[in-house]
């Protein structure tokens, strides 16, 4: 069965609009925590929306599921049905519903024809005629491309969650893990080395930390969680 180009569905698009919900509603109570008035919090908001809207491009192109990609990229380097002898995922076949059936087995909604071309096009995936080639397991999406804003918004509504829950939490309940390593003074001439050693040491951590939560997932009571590391310069 060979792959072809669609629109993204109806699924993805109420993913992504809720996923903007969620990351203004965080906001929103962060904001009436530190003091922050309604009509400040409006102001605010309405003086950013119009100048991205002055800056961003008039229509925006369709948007391919990031997560999905991710999750169909980690699959193929765990399942032993996608791996070779030695433990590399293997090449698979388009022609044959190889990359199809690697889709269906993370049960997600979203149309490998999507999945596969953001995969490409973050270099993880290599395309040779019939033949696709796993070339890392992570994913790196420029800023310019659409799947990056999606991830952003999600990612930011998730780290809103957690410090929004550690800030209104019964005294009853655990706090959500939440830890931050800043220098005020940091050799702007370092940054490149330290960027070195977060994509060697805070990758392989990462990747160590997925094996952990797989063999912990399950369908019958599970629950989305996550964990991320990331880089500010303030």
């Amino acid at each position: 069965m060979s792959l072809r180009t669609v629109g993204p569905s109806m699924t993805l698009i109420e993913s992504t609009s809720q996923s903007t919900k969620n990351l203004l509603l965080e906001a929103a109570t962060l904001c009436a925590l530190n003091g922050i008035s309604e009509t400040d919090a409006i102001a605010i908001f309405s003086t950013g929306f119009r100048k991205a809207q002055r800056e961003l491009p008039a229509e925006k192109p369709d948007e391919p599921h990031i997560f999905s990609a991710a999750q169909v990229l980690s699959e193929w380097h765990k399942n032993s049905d996608f791996l070779q002898p030695n433990g590399s995922p293997r090449k698979i076949s388009l022609s044959d519903g190889d990359f199809s059936n690697l889709c269906r087995t993370t049960g997600t909604k979203s149309e490998p024809a999507h999945i596969l071309d953001l995969l490409i096009h973050a270099g993880a995936v290599e395309k040779n005629g019939d033949e696709l080639e796993a070339l890392r397991r992570e994913i790196i999406i420029g800023d310019s491309h659409p799947a990056a804003a999606a991830r952003a918004i999600k990612l930011a509504a998730s780290f809103l969650s957690t410090l929004k829950h550690n800030l209104t939490r019964n005294v009853r309940e655990a706090p959500r893990f939440e830890r931050t390593v800043s220098m005020p003074y940091f050799s702007v001439h370092h940054i490149p080395s330290l960027l070195g050693y977060l994509s060697v040491h805070a990758q392989s951590f990462l990747e160590d930390l997925d094996a952990w939560m797989e063999t912990r997932s399950s369908q019958d009571d599970g629950t989305e969680i996550g964990v991320g590391i990331y880089f500010f310069n303030n």
